[in-house]
């Protein structure tokens, strides 16, 4: 799967050591390759959002069926 710039994204899996969960959506920021990019993810709490680099078989494009999922971060 090819992946772009601000593409919104659904995680397929957990990561626990970053506190995410499937289901966790998000916004490509940047493209490390085609195996990691960079992540923005929100908090529902009006927190900070937290950037992080994901790898490219843990997450999925978005969908209009996808319901909004946001896990408080930290």
């Amino acid at each position: 799967m090819t992946y772009n710039t601000l593409d919104t994204i659904v995680l397929t899996r957990d990561i626990p050591e970053l506190a995410l969960h499937t289901g966790d959506l998000g916004v490509i920021v940047l493209l490390h390759s085609t195996e990691m990019v960079e992540v923005e993810f929100s908090a529902p709490d009006g927190a900070p959002p937290m950037v992080t680099a994901v790898p490219t078989n843990a997450l999925r494009l978005a969908h209009a069926s996808d319901m909004l999922r946001l896990t408080p971060l930290g």
